[in-house]
């Protein structure tokens, strides 16, 4: 049985999209807000009628277009951080799911399965190992729990045949125990401490 988890960022359930869609509203924001107080800063300080007195009309259009040609800059600037911030907030949810998984697998969790997708090929490998070791050790255990139950059932039946007298079947299960502690030792000497 296998089952999959929801990241947390900072401590609160936050779905992907939203923290994607509240940094790409800011960044576009930000550059709208920043390119409207720059034209209205112009206008209000630079235009005025005595500027055509002065200016010729060539400088007067380069002097008007200015602002606009700073928006157009600072709108470049955001749709280049935007199409940054996309990628690093995917990579940044995968490595969190990564982050997570290790915690989990730290506390002993060898169900929970990695699940990884898009073309993050770093990332979607390294989740692919941490779930093939995951499994590797969750099988191990699991032969472990095997050997220790048969272990404490063979036990009871020591028990009882030796208050039997029956010292036969009391050495045949202390075989068979053997037999599981060889078994043990097999899988100690495969874990490394």
């Amino acid at each position: 049985m296998s089952k999959t988890f929801d990241v947390k960022y900072a401590g609160e359930n936050i779905s992907f999209e939203k923290q994607l869609f509240g940094k790409v509203g800011f960044l576009g924001g930000s550059a709208i807000l920043l390119s409207l107080g720059i034209i209205w800063f112009h206008n209000q300080t630079i235009y005025n009628e005595r500027m055509f007195d002065v200016y010729s009309s060539l400088e007067v259009s380069a002097v008007t277009l200015m602002p606009y040609m700073i928006s157009a800059a600072i709108a470049a600037i955001t749709s280049l951080s935007i199409m940054n911030v996309i990628p690093l907030m995917k990579s940044k949810q995968r490595a969190q799911l990564l982050a997570e998984r290790i915690r989990l697998l730290g506390e002993g969790d060898l169900v929970t399965v990695s699940r990884i997708s898009n073309n993050g090929e770093t990332l979607k490998d390294i989740a692919h190992e941490l779930s093939y070791t995951v499994g590797q050790w969750n099988s191990t255990m699991s032969q472990l729990k095997i050997i220790n139950r048969q272990q404490w059932d063979l036990l009871q039946e020591i028990k009882f045949y030796a208050a039997k007298d029956d010292g036969e079947t009391v050495l045949r299960h202390l075989k068979k125990m053997e037999e599981n502690w060889e078994k043990t030792a097999e899988i100690e000497d495969m874990i490394k401490t």
